[in-house]
């Protein structure tokens, strides 16, 4: 029987399960009504006890807990020990006297000047051997691997060729430059 069709008479389910919860939630005329209501009652006692049977499935389904898990206590690392056991002065120290062993064997393993000037006079050319290189390159910029591939002793240099490639602007007759000679044809 569903008793939210009748909301007059009768405390709605909504109603009777907030009774069941707290019965302080109903105001005082309803909380009079449920005591005094037998069809209210029943209906009350009948959602109690399907209430208690869910919870009863609920807690057959669930396995039971022999005892309470407990995790073990975190051992804390080497660093972290370190870092938060040991006074705050050694804290301060390691890492400055780190610095400092760092900044000395810095300045004791730096090459010194005269390490640093024989190495450069070692790496120089001889100034008569560069002028003759330099003359070489102007010469023939090609190394000597490239030298057999290409040979210029076949080539003959002729000026009516050349200028064909290479036109002179005097001679052009399309040249719109001022003050050279050619036609402006546009």
């Amino acid at each position: 029987m569903n008793l939210t069709a009748i909301p007059n008479e009768h405390l709605t389910e909504a109603q009777i399960l907030q009774a069941i919860v707290d019965l302080s939630d109903l105001s005082d005329d309803q909380q009079v009504h449920l005591t005094a209501c037998p069809v209210c009652v029943a209906e009350k006692d009948r959602l109690d006890r399907m209430l208690l049977q869910i919870g009863n499935m609920a807690k057959a389904s669930v396995p039971s807990v022999v005892s309470r898990p407990v995790l073990p206590d975190r051992y804390p690392g080497f660093l972290q020990r370190w870092f938060f056991e040991v006074r705050p002065f050694v804290r301060i120290a390691v890492p400055a006297l780190l610095v400092l062993v760092i900044i000395t064997v810095a300045l004791v393993l730096k090459p010194g000047q005269d390490m640093h000037t024989a190495f450069v006079e070692e790496q120089m050319i001889d100034p008569e051997q560069l002028l003759i290189d330099i003359d070489r390159l102007i010469e023939n910029p090609l190394p000597q691997g490239l030298q057999a591939l290409v040979s210029f002793a076949e080539i003959d240099s002729d000026e009516d060729f050349m200028e064909y490639i290479v036109p002179v602007i005097e001679n052009d007759p399309l040249s719109n430059i001022p003050g050279k000679k050619g036609e402006n044809i546009c």
